[in-house]
């Protein structure tokens, strides 16, 4: 995070810390180029008195309201009201309008200019965040579909595979776009009071398969927080994991309109690297943690799709 962080509002702070690298990227780029110059702005309101002041932050019905102000003492002064040119008005309606865009002109600098830019690019910074992470999309899998010969990467939530001689229903799909353009898909299975979670991931040129379930973090790591990493080596059942990859990442939950979460995982494998323990940090809101066992494509059969 680079230092114009030191120049966002709080809140754009806090939000900015939940998103991986690319989405801040492309925040920046965005607000650096939209956002408004306070001395941009007071240059407009002194040496052009005011007459684009507000129209540069975008406020074309105040600038409106100004400029009108403005032209009331001229319309006055020409009608004859004033007793020798600009001189002391006839009446009080006169001392009015002349008064007026003074009052409209001070109150810019010492009121609505300063806080009122910066409350401008509050707002800007705000929609820009909206904006970022409603409109990121899932990267694209491209998968063959033979409708004849199904693969676990074609799984899709409501499908029915056969595993372990049982048959499990999808019930939700969650692909985890990472920095350096990889993915990977996470699927809740359901069967007969169990459930189990498959891990699909693109790795190089091949694609590996994880099948686990959810354990409690405590049990791993009583150390691990929003703030602190996990530790190097894990203990679970008796059994040494080791610290492989750490990597940050997109969260989608896929056929569902959420908005994307930040995520953080820390994978671990035992020496054999058949078994593993991936710990997950979702935002500021989840510590996940897992417990993996490597599987083999021809593990799953009798993919059937069915419709929601």
């Amino acid at each position: 995070m680079n230092a114009s962080m030191t120049f966002y509002p709080s809140f754009v702070k806090k939000e900015l810390k939940k998103m991986p690298r690319q989405l801040r990227a492309e925040f920046e780029h965005r607000y650096g180029n939209e956002k408004r110059q306070v001395v941009t702005a007071y240059m407009l309101h002194i040496f052009c008195f005011g007459m684009a002041t507000y129209a540069y932050r975008g406020k074309w019905l105040w600038q409106i309201a100004y400029w009108l102000v403005w032209a009331l003492p001229f319309v006055y002064w020409y009608h004859g009201d004033y007793t020798d040119g600009w001189g002391f008005s006839k009446s009080i309606i006169g001392g009015l309008f002349l008064m007026g865009p003074p009052l409209f002109w001070f109150s810019g600098i010492f009121v609505m200019l300063f806080a009122g830019v910066r409350q401008d690019n509050a707002q800007l910074a705000n929609r820009i965040l909206d904006e970022v992470a409603n409109n990121t999309e899932p990267l694209h899998w491209k998968i063959p579909y033979d409708p004849l010969h199904l693969r676990p990467e074609n799984l899709s939530k409501n499908y029915l595979v056969d595993f372990e001689l049982k048959t499990w229903q999808v019930t939700r799909v969650i692909q985890q776009d990472w920095e350096d353009n990889t993915s990977s898909r996470l699927l809740s299975l359901h069967s007969e009071g169990e459930n189990r979670l498959l891990l699909i991931r693109h790795h190089k040129k091949e694609t590996r398969y994880f099948v686990g379930e959810s354990v409690d973090v405590r049990q791993l790591d009583r150390r691990v927080d929003f703030q602190n990493s996990p530790r190097q080596v894990l203990s679970y059942h008796g059994k040494q994991f080791y610290g492989e990859d750490s990597r940050e990442g997109v969260s989608f939950v896929m056929e569902e309109k959420r908005t994307p979460q930040r995520l953080h995982y820390w994978d671990y494998f035992d020496k054999s690297g058949e078994e593993g323990i991936t710990i997950a940090r979702l935002s500021d809101k989840e510590i996940l943690a897992y417990h993996w066992h490597k599987a083999d494509e021809m593990d799953f059969t009798e993919i059937l799709p069915v419709k929601n």
